[in-house]
């Protein structure tokens, strides 16, 4: 069980995760909203704002002054981000929250190999097991959908690969990359507002979306501004667990898996969904072994982290969001 008094920034972390993917589903699914290079840039603007804000009033430290040849070295990661958000935009726009969320685990399962590759440890039987069932269980979710609809699907693997992208490269040249994770977070913002923005009217967005029926509807812009502070709150709220996770009982990995649960079973009253058993079968096999994958791997590694217990750096940062 969570304690709120130490945990309350997994709690959080949690309800931002629910309500980020519920903004975001309402936007592109119920109001169709599906101009992503607009939908996206509007996320990213509002993120980098957002953040700069928390900068000026002392509640966040980040370094904007980046030079050209560092920023050049993450140009990877940013191209990355770039075509994650925009692909996830518009697999989240088909796919139901359930099914979406059991296809990201294979994102989970890139990160645990990428961790496995770079430790060079030969993984249990057991770990083996479940990173390979993760692998099965997503395929079989895929196979067995009712709504199997191929542009989704497309996007969705666009996204997983861009995704995995992000995260090899964050992992393996970790230290040729001098950038703080909120540096690198508003650079990610600053570069796609920049991409995005002429996009959308190279693309055609900017003049398809004039025709978007909602256009003057109120719940559309709160919508979007809800989003785009939602997703800068979450991903803060994601590198605060991460660099004080000694200090929680669950790692930002185990929030991740219980969050997309979380999201998966809330979701089902607010939107469209047409399951069958085989398919809720694979959806609820995915997630569960993706849980477990974390709970497991978290675990194994909780003697190392104990033997590196005087190093722990107590979070300076959980309290940001209290006082916004």
């Amino acid at each position: 069980m969570l304690a709120w008094g130490t945990n309350k920034g997994v709690v959080l972390y949690v309800l931002l995760f629910i309500a980020t993917n519920f903004v975001n589903k309402y936007v592109l699914s119920v109001l169709k909203f599906t101009y992503p290079t607009i939908f996206q840039g509007w996320q990213t603007l509002m993120g980098a704002i957002v953040l700069r804000l928390l900068s000026l009033t002392g509640k966040l430290e980040i370094n904007s002054d980046i030079d050209r040849f560092t920023l050049l070295k993450w140009s990877p990661g940013l191209f990355s981000f770039v075509i994650s958000i925009y692909s996830g935009s518009k697999a989240l726009a088909v796919l139901p929250i359930p099914i979406f969320m059991s296809l990201l685990t294979v994102v989970d399962f890139i990160f645990h190999v990428t961790d496995l590759a770079i430790s060079k440890k030969i993984p249990s039987a057991k770990k083996c097991g479940l990173l390979m069932f993760i692998l099965l269980s997503s395929v079989m979710v895929s196979w067995t959908d009712p709504q199997f609809v191929e542009t989704g699907y497309f996007w969705m693997a666009v996204h997983i690969l861009s995704s995995g992208c992000y995260i090899i490269y964050s992992k393996v040249f970790k230290s040729c990359i001098e950038i703080s994770e909120l540096g690198r977070l508003y650079a990610n913002y600053i570069y796609s507002f920049i991409v995005l923005a002429p996009c959308s009217y190279f693309l055609g967005d900017a003049l398809a979306a004039r025709e978007f029926p909602f256009l003057y509807f109120y719940k559309f812009y709160v919508g979007c501004a809800l989003s785009g502070v939602f997703g800068v709150c979450l991903a803060v709220c994601a590198i605060q667990i991460k660099d004080s996770q000694l200090c929680l009982s669950m790692s930002l990995a185990q929030s991740s898996a219980w969050a997309k649960v979380a999201v998966s079973i809330s979701s089902l009253p607010f939107f469209e969904m047409v399951p069958n058993v085989k398919n809720t079968i694979w959806v609820v096999a995915c997630l569960t072994a993706a849980t477990l994958c974390a709970e497991y791997i978290d675990e194994s590694d909780d003697s190392k982290k104990k033997l590196d217990g005087n190093d722990i750096k107590l979070p300076s940062m959980m309290t940001t969001f209290e006082s916004v």
